[in-house]
């Protein structure tokens, strides 16, 4: 196949495709690294599906497989004080109602608390409490959810 272009199609069933953008093909061999970047602020589905459709210069064209990617739900997340006394205040806004794992771990890796969270459409104010007895250092707060894992540093005082 003397290729031309391709094109990147993407789906919220993995049966509707539509064509997001195309990419030129390089011509030096060394340079057979593509990339693409699609912006999927406003796709509310949990799943998407992508493929590419290679194309020649004559017209004809082959689909690649279908991958799927799911993008994370979470889509900004607020922690203060910071740094923090007895407990930490969190925003999450999320994408979709989902579920979610805090966990506080030590600089060293050790978890020292944890909570599961049912996460609704919006805002979501949650509470980490009783956090007074931890020592003075730098703690690490992750989210966890179906679709991925954010982690931010936070310091706690006296």
């Amino acid at each position: 196949m003397n290729l031309s272009h391709y094109e990147v199609e993407r789906s919220v069933d993995g049966v509707n495709f539509s064509t997001r953008g195309e990419v030129k093909v390089k011509l030096a061999a060394d340079q057979n690294v593509y990339d693409y970047i699609d912006d999927i602020s406003m796709v509310t589905s949990p799943e998407i599906y992508y493929r590419l459709k290679a194309i020649d210069r004559n017209g004809r064209f082959k689909f690649s497989n279908i991958v799927s990617v799911k993008p994370s739900v979470i889509t900004d997340i607020q922690c203060y004080p910071n740094p923090f006394v007895s407990e930490i205040n969190i925003n999450i806004n999320s994408k979709t109602n989902d579920r979610a794992k805090l966990s506080l771990f030590t600089a060293e890796g050790k978890l020292v608390a944890q909570q599961q969270h049912k996460l609704s459409l919006g805002i979501n104010k949650i509470v980490l409490k009783n956090l007074i007895k931890l020592d003075a250092q730098n703690y690490i707060l992750t989210i966890e959810t179906p679709s991925g894992k954010e982690s931010i540093k936070l310091l706690k005082r006296h």
